[in-house]
């Protein structure tokens, strides 16, 4: 199974060792604001069979989770970005409810990330 965050990588990302643990929390607010009102945008799209909507907001939501660590998420996007009119609706459904699964794992690792970093030392 894919990871769902590389911890590593999003701190590469943010550069906290130069920015401090200020941009990499602001990153992730920004990151827990905006993902779900694409989320389900992309929802909405899936459900009206629009493909060229669907990829482009898959496209969005894959380059967020990138820039986040989000292994998993990433992944998922992107093999749905590649396929979202080439496979069978009851099977996108089916992806679509995996992705908000990995979103809501990411989430939650970010969550756990933001305490981490805030906390004083």
């Amino acid at each position: 199974m894919v990871p769902t965050f590389d911890h590593v990588y999003f701190h590469e990302v943010c550069d906290t060792t130069c920015y401090g643990s200020e941009l990499a929390c602001a990153v992730i607010d920004l990151f827990i604001e905006s993902s779900p009102v694409l989320l389900s945008a992309l929802i909405a799209a899936v459900e009206a069979q629009d493909a060229d909507r669907s990829r482009r907001l898959l496209h969005g939501i894959r380059g967020s989770a990138s820039a986040m660590g989000g292994i998993q998420l990433t992944a998922l996007c992107h093999a749905l970005e590649q396929s979202v009119d080439t496979v069978p609706r009851v099977e996108v459904m089916n992806r679509l409810r995996t992705i908000r699964d990995a979103h809501a794992g990411l989430v939650t690792a970010l969550r756990e990330e933001y305490a981490r970093l805030s906390a004083p030392h």
